[in-house]
Order: structure tokens, then sequence, then C-alpha cells
């Protein structure tokens, strides 16, 4: 909603929209479909018992809201219709980590005693007033509230897939999303990565690259791009070498239709991790397989494949998309067997056409080794 626009208004505008057929608005007598509520309408019709609404989500018409309108999150109460009975089903404990999404806090069921972690996101983001004191207020938008939406579904779409973290429910209240989740307790492979030193460990390189590459198969067969790939995102469920490694982490994927012609034009995930394609704002779901050829490559050595090894830090960001783009990549430098280099290739090919799938690189001998 616009600053100004009283909100008795904006409910009528936002209902009299929805009744103009699910996300569509007038205009000199055509209808332009708003393609962030058809993927509301996707997403929200899926029948799941882990994200599929329990009670009545009053609020749900700001989903077909159109996109660049501020929302007051005030308006937001009932968006999603997920419970809203997160606190006499768990207790909460200490938080396990904070970042821009929301924090993330251990909890413990209050019937069984065990333990999950609960990731809370609001449903809002601070925006900038426009004053030049920098002040912000709290606003949301119906894109923003889809986005949150999307991960829940992602998660739940993927509950049966070993390498992705089980999302237990969704709770909704005022404020914020909650999603309860189980507990990795064996810290990130970014962590592994960086207390092992330089490379050199072909199995645990192997084993992690198993998880990460079936992870996205999955994904890819149902119609999801990853879009993240990167250590942070990768979590041990314990200490030590009998830890599973789960991806926790979908706030940046996105849906697609397989078998049709898919070009994305929006940037999104950590630039030395993203596909040329990606960087020339043309791309599908085989920029996943780039960025995990760069994370293999990382796993196997020690070391990038560009940028001499690792970014300098005085390096802007065209400086990291020349390399990506441009630079050729010393595959001498994995140190490693002929099996590893294949992949490896087969995974960092400019030519998305020619790069291995993650359906045909999960067969891969070196995987098998």
């Amino acid at each position: 909603m616009r600053r100004g626009t009283p909100a008795s208004k904006t409910l009528r505008v936002v209902k009299a929209r929805t009744r103009e057929g699910g996300g569509s608005r007038a205009s000199g007598g055509r209808r332009i479909t708003l393609p962030h509520a058809s993927i509301a309408n996707n997403m929200s019709s899926l029948s799941c018992p882990i994200c599929a609404p329990q009670i009545s989500a009053d609020d749900a018409d700001f989903l077909y809201y159109p996109s660049d309108e501020e929302i007051p999150v005030s308006l937001c109460k009932h968006v999603y219709g997920y419970p809203r009975d997160l606190k006499s089903k768990y207790t909460f404990l200490e938080d396990l980590g904070r970042g821009s999404f929301g924090v993330v806090r251990r909890v413990v069921d209050t019937e069984t005693g065990s333990f999950h972690a609960c990731k809370t996101i609001p449903k809002s983001r601070p925006t900038w007033t426009g004053g030049m004191d920098g002040a912000q207020r709290e606003a949301t938008t119906s894109a923003y509230l889809i986005k949150i939406q999307q991960e829940v579904n992602f998660l739940a779409r993927l509950a049966d897939v070993d390498e992705v973290v089980q999302l237990r429910r969704a709770y909704e209240d005022d404020e914020c999303v909650h999603l309860v989740m189980d507990l990795c307790e064996g810290g990130s492979l970014a962590d592994r990565m960086k207390s092992s030193g330089k490379g050199g460990d072909e199995e645990g390189a192997r084993a992690a690259m198993r998880c990460v590459l079936g992870m996205l198969a999955s994904c890819h067969e149902r119609g999801i791009i990853y879009r993240d790939v990167k250590p942070q995102n990768f979590l041990y469920t314990r200490q030590g070498e009998d830890g599973e490694l789960k991806c926790s982490d979908f706030g940046l994927a996105m849906t697609f239709i397989v078998g049709e012609d898919t070009r994305v034009e929006k940037r999104a995930g950590t630039p030395v991790y993203m596909a040329p394609e990606l960087v020339l704002r043309r791309y599908d779901e085989r920029a996943d397989l780039w960025s995990a050829g760069v994370l293999m490559f990382e796993l196997v050595s020690g070391r990038l494949p560009l940028w001499g090894g690792k970014v300098p830090v005085t390096s802007t960001l065209d400086d990291i998309f020349f390399d990506t783009l441009i630079r050729e990549i010393d595959f001498g430098c994995l140190g490693a067997g002929k099996d590893a280099e294949d992949l490896c290739r087969g995974l960092l090919c400019r030519d998305p056409r020619r790069r291995l799938t993650a359906r045909d690189a999960t067969g891969h001998a070196w995987l098998r080794g």
C-alpha cells in the first residue's frame, strides 16, 4: 500500500481485484495477469498436512495485491491460515543463529520432550521512510509474503528427500511465520571446510557432493530451481563422521515448469557460485549445477576454481563476474584423480546445454568410488 492509503480502502480494492479474476487487474478493457498472484494460487492449492491452511486465512487477499505496493504488517495477521498454537506445543530455548531472514531457536516439544529448531521469519522487512534521518518503518509486500509461502511449500514438497532438513510444521502469528524443523547440531559444511584446512579429503568431498547433487536432482524433478548452492546452506545433523548432511535454506528457490523452456532474468545467489548464464540474466535450473561444480572444486582442492583460488578483498562484483565469464579454469589444481576431474569439468561447463544434469551427475563414477 502506498503511504496515505486508508486501510479500509485497501481492503476493498484488494477484494475487488481478487473477484475480477484471481490476481488480475482490469486496464482499459484488458486483463493483466500478475505473475506473483498465479504463484500464490499454485502454491496455496497444495494439499499438505505440513503446510496446508488449518484455519481461516482472512487476510489472504493481500497475496494478490500488486507486488510493488506496501502493505502495513498490521493488516496481515491471518495471511496463510497456518496453526497459531506454537507456544502451547513448544518451549523456546536458546538462539542458534540470526540473519537477515530472522532467527533460529532451539525448541522442545512439550509433549514428547524432543528437540527441534524453529526458524522465525517476520512478515515484514524494515523499509526506509525516505527521510534524511534514515528512519525505517515496518511494512511488507505481496511479493515478500509469497516468498515466505514458497519457502514453506518447497520444504513440504521435499519432505521425503533425505538430503533436505525436514519441516515438521509451519505456524503463524500476527507478525511472523515459524518453521519447526529437525535440529541439526553438527555445524555447517562451511564450518567443516574451515576446520579441515586445505582440501585433500576426497572421501569427505565425495560424501558432501552426493548430498548436494541428490538434493538438486530432487529439486529439478519437482520443478524447483535452488539458486543458492554454497557450503553455509548445508548442515550436519550431528558432530563427527556419522553426521548426515542436509540442505537447510530455500529462501532463494523458485519454481519452474518441468519440460518447458525456462529463462529467468533476475540474479540470485552468492556471486562466486553464480553460473555464467545467471550473470548474464538468462538461466534455468542448470545454473545450479555450475554452483555445485564450484563447491566441488572447493571441497576437493581447498581453493576456488577462479580468482586465483581466493577472491581478493579488493575485487568488485565486475571483477568476480569477469572471471566467471572469461577466465580459464585450471583443473590441474584439483589434485585428484581422473574421475573427480571429469565430474568437475562436466559441472563447470560454461555452455549450460553441454553441462551435466543433476540426475546424470548423481550417477557419475566418482560418486560411486
